[in-house]
């Protein structure tokens, strides 16, 4: 493997979920509209949970979790930022994916894996999920960046990631590979 130096503030650009698109008509200041939905391609529409999310960074030296806006740990490292408690649940679920998906690996690729944390206290609406204070996770999307092309995008500058992702850069799974993925580590799925 290629020896680098990882700027943190790089892959957290580039590993950020991107805006999701509206597909309703959006009416004064943004309000949605009543209509139908505009949409030109095949979706898959999957249950919204009330959680947060949650990002987990699959690299063949380690693993990150990270929430929406920021990276929360490195797997190898004995500190984490405790936000909504994510690493917390995570961590075990996650080091043994990374192990299994380090074997699996024969090649330098990162995979980013994009879930839904919910449940104990996670959220406001936690208790329309379990009177048990349980937490759980949920897959809802993937993708795979492959060495040439990810050290192509982390030789470039933040806001210049920051356009490739929010212009779809990032190469995205089928529904159907992800499916196969999760299945393969034992990751469920958010109900489609």
């Amino acid at each position: 493997m290629r020896s680098y130096h990882l700027d943190l503030a790089k892959l957290n650009s580039l590993t950020k979920y991107p805006s999701i698109e509206t597909y309703h008509p959006l009416g004064e200041k943004g309000r949605l509209q009543s209509g139908a939905p505009l949409v030109s391609d095949q979706v898959i529409v999957t249950e919204k949970i009330d959680g947060t999310n949650v990002r987990v960074v699959l690299m063949p030296d380690g693993y990150f979790i990270g929430s929406r806006e920021e990276l929360l740990h490195y797997g190898h490292d004995t500190l984490f930022n405790p936000a909504q408690g994510i690493v917390n649940y995570l961590h075990e679920i996650i080091d043994n994916v990374w192990k299994k998906w380090n074997k699996d690996t024969l090649y330098f690729n990162m995979t980013v894996v994009y879930g839904e944390l919910f449940g104990g206290k996670v959220s406001s609406g936690a208790k329309q999920y379990t009177g048990h204070q349980h937490v759980d996770f949920r897959v809802f999307d993937r993708f795979v960046l492959e060495s040439p092309l990810f050290y192509e995008i982390m030789a470039e500058e933040v806001p210049d990631i920051a356009r490739w992702r929010d212009n779809g850069g990032q190469p995205f799974s089928s529904y159907e590979t992800l499916d196969v993925f999760a299945g393969h580590y034992g990751l469920p799925m958010v109900p489609a």
